[in-house]
């Protein structure tokens, strides 16, 4: 099996004009979404241009969620990529508003563009912002990415809307809602593991209108791409990790042009789905957002600002979580036990097993509590 970077050594001396844009493509541009560019004078440079800055300023992106430095070095080597021009770069991270947004277009042929939206990063800011999408139908990250194609997109070339994660959703909103010019010059827009939308979205004439031309990537084991309502065309990937190791998209599998296809979505995938849908819909927007609000202030109380700081204390930060979690009600408790217990059972992992004896240990606490109060 073979991954992105054997596809770059395999496929990069053919160029674009001799080989059109395929299905491995579309992973490559939604990584070099995640590239730092921000002390880079990247407008209208080549990626072999921005490389050999990014190396000389000696950008070091190793403690990011994904580590992009790899795929941009082997792009900046390569026939296919490196004469792909970058333009309208774009990194803002709010957390007033609670807002992490970036995105680039990459111009990899005089009349066809690709608009990379980049997903989640390391920060807490752009996790709170993916779980807040259930409690809001429209939030500040879909409302910069329309802004975005309004301000820097012309109905002149043809369009590729795409990106990883919360990119991907990112994608299919800018897409429908944009100015009708550029709408009709979108070929394609993709979602890699992307979460969906609610259903007063999923639901829209823009949203019917663009979900012929929308295709939704996800790996066997997905978890965070089932996320709500996204009702298009899907393909599930091989990948080679388990469960939440998934969504990397290092772990997907390619050969040739292609994502390797697995023959169905796993078990565990549809379980959580079904789990996550039931608690959904057994709680308002307001309680939504009370418990979101709950379980990323116990992890500012931690100290943690990255996934990776978090991860450095695993033990100590998941006790701060569980600890929070304890002050929920029942039925929330009772669900989220029921994915935690579901993922252990899935994983050769150690953590997940001592986060749910941790869980298991808080809720008999609760129960013997109240059984004293009766």
């Amino acid at each position: 099996m073979n991954d992105v970077y054997a596809y770059l050594k395999w496929r990069g001396d053919l160029s674009f004009e001799r080989d059109p844009l395929n299905e491995a493509d579309h992973l490559v541009f939604s990584m070099l979404s995640y590239v730092n560019m921000d002390d880079l004078d990247s407008e209208g440079k080549t990626l072999q241009e921005i490389f050999a800055e990014y190396s000389e300023k000696k950008i070091d992106q190793s403690r990011d969620t994904l580590d992009p430095s790899g795929v941009l070095e082997q792009c900046a080597k390569t026939c296919r990529y490196q004469n792909v021009t970058v333009s309208g770069y774009t990194n803002s991270i709010d957390d007033c508003v609670r807002r992490q947004f970036c995105a680039m277009i990459f111009h990899y042929l005089p009349d066809e563009a690709y608009v990379a939206f980049r997903g989640t990063d390391s920060t807490f800011t752009g996790w709170r912002e993916d779980f807040n999408m259930s409690a809001v139908s429209v939030w500040p990250g879909q409302l910069a990415a329309l802004a975005y194609v309004d301000r820097n997109l012309k109905g002149d070339i043809s369009y590729v809307f795409g990106g990883h994660s919360k990119g991907g959703n990112l994608a299919q909103f800018a897409a429908m809602y944009c100015r009708e010019e550029v709408r009709k010059r979108i070929r394609r827009i993709v979602s890699l593991d992307g979460p969906g939308f609610r259903p007063e979205i999923a639901g829209t004439d823009e949203f019917l209108a663009t979900a012929a031309k929308t295709i939704h990537f996800l790996p066997e084991q997905s978890v965070i791409g089932l996320l709500l309502e996204n009702p298009v065309s899907e393909i599930v990937v091989d990948c080679s990790k388990s469960l939440l190791d998934q969504h990397d998209p290092y772990t997907w599998q390619i050969e040739g042009c292609r994502f390797i296809r697995a023959e169905k979505l796993s078990a565990i995938s549809v379980f959580i789905k079904e789990t996550v849908d039931l608690w959904l819909c057994g709680l308002s927007d307001e309680e939504r957002l009370d418990f979101i609000n709950l379980i990323f202030d116990s992890i500012s109380a931690s100290g943690a600002k990255r996934i990776n700081e978090f991860a450095d204390h695993p033990f100590t930060n998941s006790a701060s979580i569980l600890t929070a979690l304890s002050k929920a009600d029942k039925a929330t408790q009772s669900q989220a036990y029921a994915v935690i217990g579901k993922l252990a059972q899935a994983s050769t992992g150690t953590i997940w097993n001592r986060i749910r004896q941790a869980v298991s240990e808080i809720f008999e606490k609760e129960d013997r509590e109240d059984d004293h109060a009766e």
